[in-house]
């Protein structure tokens, strides 16, 4: 079984570290493995490895939210790449509908095209960023988050 955060937020018992929490509430969500490719604009300045995406998957059958898309020692969201990440353990929700990113780090980024499949239905749903939509958490560099249906 994978259980996720549900929030990320750092764990302390110390009331002053800010936003850090004394403990933290997972949830499990279930068997489902999905596979999200997501490449990176060639545009000037457009990667990133501080972003921290996380993917909402909505479907025929309901909706499932990944942690953070991140490929342990590895700079994903580089110029022109492919990343890809294997996400385990996640809710299945039918044939995809739509695509949630939404970021939380401390930079900005582009995308070209994101694209999901899972083992029950191994055609992808593709999406274009066809509105060249530019993703940071700073409102003043881009848009928080972006829904492709």
């Amino acid at each position: 079984k994978q259980w996720y955060q549900r929030r990320v937020r750092g764990v302390s018992a110390q009331h002053s570290d800010g936003n850090a929490v004394p403990e933290l509430e997972m949830c499990e969500q279930g068997t489902e493995t999905y596979y999200i490719t997501i490449r990176t604009s060639t545009e000037a300045f457009a990667w990133s490895d501080g972003i921290w995406p996380r993917m909402t998957i909505y479907g025929a059958k309901g909706k499932t939210k990944t942690g953070v898309l991140d490929n342990k020692g590895h700079n994903d969201f580089r110029k022109g790449q492919d990343d890809t990440f294997t996400i385990p353990g996640m809710k299945f929700v039918g044939k995809v509908k739509c695509v949630e990113v939404d970021v939380m780090g401390s930079d900005k980024w582009k995308f070209d095209y994101i694209e999901v499949h899972c083992d029950r239905y191994r055609s992808a749903y593709t999406r274009m960023n066809d509105d060249d939509v530019w993703l940071s958490a700073n409102s003043n560099e881009g848009s928080t988050s972006v829904k492709l249906c």
